[in-house]
């Protein structure tokens, strides 16, 4: 991410994950593929059987677009000069109980977008991947001060 060498190792072995996924989804397993992302790549070991079957039908139906997503040779590249030349403040959330790769992935984006300009991160406490499923009414009220705060728009860099 963002060129820096000492997380390629970390990223590399994420990818290996996703593409264990994507040979799983591409044999036809759309649940056992779907169930795999939650336990090895998001969310951890044991899981999928805690979330609601509305959610876990969610994600199966939504694995052909996982696959078109991990078809796509540029899906993980991220404009990072486009967001620098923000006219907005921007909320960076995650949990910090997230798997390790998203919690650096979210520190390493606040450092080359710049937190000092009008960039706010939130780690909400107890929260995995997905805070604003599983702690809503943190997210909701930490989303709503975000926007409440009377702060300084962003410095905009001409192209």
């Amino acid at each position: 991410m963002g060129g820096n060498a000492a997380l390629q190792p970390m990223m590399r072995a994420v990818q290996a994950r996703l593409q264990a996924v994507a040979y799983q989804l591409r044999a036809g397993d759309t649940r056992g593929g779907a169930a795999r992302f939650v336990e090895v790549v998001t969310f951890g070991p044991g899981m999928w059987d805690s979330l609601p079957e509305q959610l876990r039908q969610t994600m199966v139906d939504n694995a052909p677009t996982f696959l078109a997503t991990m078809d796509d040779p540029r899906w993980a590249d991220l404009d990072v000069q486009g967001l620098s030349r923000r006219s907005v403040a921007l909320l960076l959330t995650d949990g910090d109980q997230s798997p390790t790769f998203l919690r650096v992935i979210v520190a390493e984006l606040a450092r080359l977008v710049g937190v000092a300009d009008g960039i706010q991160r939130h780690a909400v406490a107890g929260a995995g991947h997905v805070p604003q499923l599983t702690h809503p009414e943190q997210y909701v009220k930490t989303v709503r001060a975000f926007l409440a705060a009377d702060r300084p728009r962003p410095a905009r860099v001409p192209r």
